[in-house]
């Protein structure tokens, strides 16, 4: 399970958006179990400007609600692989579970997200002169 989470202003003052717009993301995926469905392990991705290290943080605790594993990976931009650390530590998990086949399921969807993610999105028709965006137009 995937949900996205956009906070478009994380820069406050006096209760007004202010310079630097910063806007933030975050990423919600749940690792659930084939027959009860219940949460397997989290992963958390929080993408904010705020956030400046060399490389994503990796942040490993347990889930306050569900009370499962949960990883939150933080950094100033979205990465573009898994981090070395969350694919070690999903494996921990799916071999403390015997999950070995979803734990290939997870893993594959978090990468396929990840490459889908840095596809460019083209909202014009650029068939058109004028390049108004491509919802504008009736079909």
């Amino acid at each position: 399970m995937h949900c996205p989470y956009y906070q478009p202003f994380s820069s406050l003052d006096q209760g007004a958006p202010s310079p630097p717009f910063f806007s933030t993301a975050e990423h919600y995926f749940e690792w659930r179990f084939i027959y009860t469905h219940e949460p397997l392990a989290i992963v958390t991705f929080i993408v904010h400007p705020a956030y400046h290290t060399n490389i994503p943080q990796v942040l490993i605790s347990q889930h306050p609600l569900y009370q499962c594993e949960s990883c939150i990976i933080s950094w100033w931009d979205f990465p573009t692989a898994l981090p070395r650390q969350l694919i070690a530590w999903l494996q921990g998990v799916s071999d403390l579970h015997n999950q070995e086949e979803s734990f290939w399921l997870f893993t594959h969807a978090l990468a396929d997200f990840m490459g889908n993610f840095w596809q460019p999105i083209y909202p014009y028709d650029h068939k058109s002169p004028n390049l108004r965006p491509a919802h504008c137009y009736s079909t």
